[in-house]
């Protein structure tokens, strides 16, 4: 596949989201990265926000049929928020409006 291709297959990966039980905070969840491809980075942002914040992998990255549980600090009150991810080749792909009050899986394929 080449680059052309995969940021092409990017654009039209779908995200799929299920319900278990909850990990703490209200928002707290469980990212599932099923891309075929390692994450870089991963920015989580409340929804239609101008601002994707910080990496919250920071050092570490997220292997493809890997893991990684996201906490969110107790004072958080937003439940609707937008989720970008960035690919170790510089390709990147977002999502917006993941209520993660009622959600707490989310797998990126």
């Amino acid at each position: 596949m080449n680059m052309k291709q995969f940021v092409s297959a990017l654009l039209f990966s779908s995200v799929l989201v299920g319900s278990s039980v909850a990990y703490g905070g209200a928002q707290d969840f469980t990212l599932i990265n099923r891309t075929g491809h390692e994450i870089d980075e991963v920015y989580i942002t409340p929804n239609h926000s101008d601002d994707w914040e910080d990496d919250i992998l920071g050092q570490d990255t997220l292997d493809s049929g890997e893991s990684v549980k996201i906490h969110f600090g107790r004072d958080a009150s937003t439940c609707v928020w937008d989720l970008r991810v960035v690919y170790t080749n510089g390709a990147a792909a977002s999502w917006e409006g993941f209520d993660l009050c009622s959600l707490h899986t989310i797998t990126v394929q």
